[in-house]
């Protein structure tokens, strides 16, 4: 069992006049409101991508299997997926997983995990927050692996792909993860220098 501070529940909010609106994005809260915060708030997601199936399949909000394993994924610097999140992502990192919480709100709402990655070396792109948040719902394939809680993840090392959209009008974020291992970091070398020739 994990003993993190449990973290608030919360929900996506649409914009209606006069209400007020927090957008959470991997720590970062930008407050902004009815009118003029409004415009703002869709203007911002304006700068971003739709969300699309396409995209969905790279960045699944889930993390790699290999991480709960312990194995070394084999063929990783052969696989399409990775060469297209490196080349896609906003940004690419290594990231060490600091906190693991598990939120049950009340009945009816789904449960859904949080997880918190202090952020370490970027190896491609930029962000400037130290400390970003995954969440981690029941539809995602690596939901059952955190309720297993065979491995502990606090402390665990990762390479985190992520990248910004627009959805319906809003800034969402998406990512993927992979253990951090020589084979892995060859293969975001190779996608990067693949992008620049």
């Amino acid at each position: 069992m994990y003993a993190p501070p449990k973290p608030p529940s919360f929900a996506r909010s649409r914009l209606t006049p006069g209400a007020a609106l927090v957008v959470v994005i991997f720590g970062l809260v930008v407050p902004a409101c009815g009118g003029n915060g409004g415009y703002r708030a869709r203007a911002a997601a304006e700068r971003y991508p739709p969300f699309s199936p396409e995209e969905a399949a790279i960045f699944d909000d889930t993390l790699a299997p290999a991480l709960f394993s312990g194995s070394t994924r084999t063929g990783i610097e052969a696989d399409p997926k990775l060469a297209e999140r490196t080349q896609r992502a906003d940004a690419v990192l290594a990231a060490q997983i600091a906190t693991v919480s598990r939120d049950a709100p009340e009945s009816g709402k789904p449960t859904f995990y949080l997880i918190v990655v202090q952020r370490e070396a970027p190896l491609a792109g930029s962000e400037a927050s130290d400390q970003l948040t995954l969440p981690v719902g029941a539809a995602s394939p690596s939901f059952p692996l955190l309720e297993l809680g065979g491995m502990n993840p606090v402390g665990m090392r990762l390479i985190l792909f992520f990248k910004r959209y627009n959805e319906a009008g809003f800034v969402s974020v998406h990512w993927h993860a992979e253990p951090d291992t020589p084979e892995v970091r060859r293969a975001i070398e190779r996608a990067l220098s693949e992008l620049g020739s």
